[in-house]
């Protein structure tokens, strides 16, 4: 299962910042050359409804950057997405200087859990997928990508169990 993101944008850059990400540079105007950079990617859910708990494990984070592999640090195995408001850091991805675009993936698998008022019981996430492609200045911009996955529309019921098939926007 794959999902489409929409990509945002947050924060205010410069006349410079834009110049220089217009240009293609890699460094977004920040004047950051010459080392590899961390950025966090982070997870937070919203639109959750009656559901108290949203237990999701987390496989994998993979970047690559023209088909290269990027070192990732895995942060977190599970995350609720329920329960917390604020977004949860998922992993660490070193960016080496000179890299202009990412690609960026964060895979769930196996079972994960829901809890309501009302009932709780599975959540099938496995080989549900988020993928996009981020340009290296937007994640400069706030050093992170924040998935904000819209539970509402990513959990589908089947019986007492869920499926997970994600929806979700990436904000810089």
């Amino acid at each position: 299962m794959k999902t489409t993101l929409t990509l945002k944008r947050l924060g205010v850059v410069g006349v410079v910042g834009i110049a220089a990400m217009a240009a293609g540079c890699s460094d977004g105007g920040t004047g950051r050359t010459g080392q590899a950079e961390a950025f966090e990617i982070q997870l937070v859910g919203h639109g959750q409804g009656n559901l108290s708990s949203v237990l999701l494990p987390v496989a994998g984070v993979t970047a690559t950057s023209r088909g290269q592999p990027l070192e990732v640090e895995t942060l977190v195995d599970t995350v609720d997405l329920a329960a917390n408001r604020r977004a949860v850091p998922v992993a660490r991805v070193r960016v080496p200087a000179g890299t202009r675009d990412v690609d960026l993936s964060v895979q769930f698998d196996d079972a994960g859990g829901y809890e309501s008022a009302r009932a709780s019981g599975a959540v099938e996430a496995r080989g549900a997928e988020i993928r996009w492609h981020a340009p290296v200045g937007w994640l400069q911009m706030n050093g992170r990508a924040t998935i904000d996955m819209d539970l509402r529309r990513s959990l589908a019921a089947r019986g007492d169990s869920m499926w997970l098939i994600p929806s979700a926007t990436v904000s810089y």
